[in-house]
């Protein structure tokens, strides 16, 4: 029978959580609640992975569209790394990449010219908020959503401040 890893992972907490108490015996009743506990530590962050831009469902205000993009994202302790590679309209590859965590805090972002620094917060399991800054003003806010089946992850752009200013996008991504 093929289980899968999230089964799997339910599994061996309940057998952990019936098995490593002081006392314990082989054949006790597990505790479920502990077992759900201790396999909420072993979760992937469901923003890890890598992210590929479908630019038939993303809109672009004002435009032109960008003609790809990709996301990598890596879990870190408290955050994750962030790789950013799109090209754009005309072609153009471009390249960020941050290491931030989920604390509010300004992170050095290597986002040249566009942004040196990021700030993200957590909103819930699914969703998080990062501020883009050049010199210390906010220049691009948005906001991710991982959907509940985590095969998509949204990225809504809002900037009212230059270079970015007017910017409205809604960038559609599948995870691969």
């Amino acid at each position: 029978m093929k289980v899968g890893y999230g089964v799997t992972l339910l599994l061996a907490a309940l057998i952990i959580a019936g098995n490593d108490r002081p006392g314990s015996a082989q054949g006790k009743a597990p505790n479920v609640e502990r077992a759900q506990r201790r396999m909420a530590l072993y979760t992937p962050d469901p923003f890890a992975g890598r992210w590929k831009l479908n630019v038939a469902k993303s809109k672009f205000i004002p435009g032109p569209p960008l003609k790809s993009g990709t996301v990598e994202i890596e879990e870190q302790s408290g955050g994750f790394k962030c790789v950013l590679d799109p090209v754009d309209a005309q072609g153009n590859a471009r390249h960020g990449e941050w290491v931030a965590k989920y604390d509010g805090k300004d992170y050095p972002a290597r986002m040249t010219p566009f942004a040196d620094a990021i700030a993200l917060s957590r909103v819930d399991a699914d969703t998080l908020s990062a501020s883009y800054k050049n010199g210390g003003k906010e220049i691009l806010s948005e906001r991710w959503l991982v959907s509940k089946d985590g095969k998509t992850l949204t990225m809504i752009q809002k900037a009212k401040n230059p270079p970015a200013q007017g910017i409205d996008n809604t960038l559609v991504y599948e995870k691969q």
